[in-house]
């Protein structure tokens, strides 16, 4: 599945890229074809509205491609992640359990006892961050030498 949407989010990133590509070229040889119509500018103004749809589109498909490709790469036991309960130490915010929600490029969204928060990638980049796991799953930090 991981494969089939790379794929595709590549083949999308590529082909508008080629359209992107084309309405810069009509775009900048129209005016050799025709006068300075009202035809010309129309055709130069779509030429831009398809060359900004389609720039746009390939940068958001290749880099959700290579977002995978690294997550794919880097494993699961490189940090939390979405869905991961978490607890934050920061001068900032203080102490915070919350579970991850959302992880962007400015912001970590995550869910607290009072909603749900936006917190800047600076502060959680400044915090000290660990997993917190529930009663049952935690190792004992100190082991009973009766049950040996």
């Amino acid at each position: 599945m991981v494969a089939r949407s790379h794929r595709r989010d590549t083949l999308v990133g590529v082909l508008s890229g080629v359209v992107a590509i084309a309405a810069l070229v009509v775009g900048s040889d129209v005016q050799k074809f025709h006068s300075s119509t009202s035809h010309a500018r129309v055709i130069e103004w779509l030429c831009v509205a398809g060359l900004v749809i389609a720039g746009v589109v390939p940068v958001r498909h290749i880099a959700a491609a290579l977002c995978r490709t690294n997550t794919r790469r880097c494993g699961k036991n490189t940090g939390a992640g979405v869905s991961h309960h978490i607890r934050v130490r920061s001068g900032t915010i203080g102490v915070l359990d919350a579970r991850v929600i959302g992880i962007g490029l400015t912001y970590v969204t995550v869910r607290t006892e009072d909603g749900v928060l936006k917190i800047p990638n600076s502060v959680m980049l400044a915090s000290g961050i660990g997993h917190l796991v529930s009663p049952d799953e935690a190792e004992p930090l100190h082991p009973n030498p009766s049950t040996k």
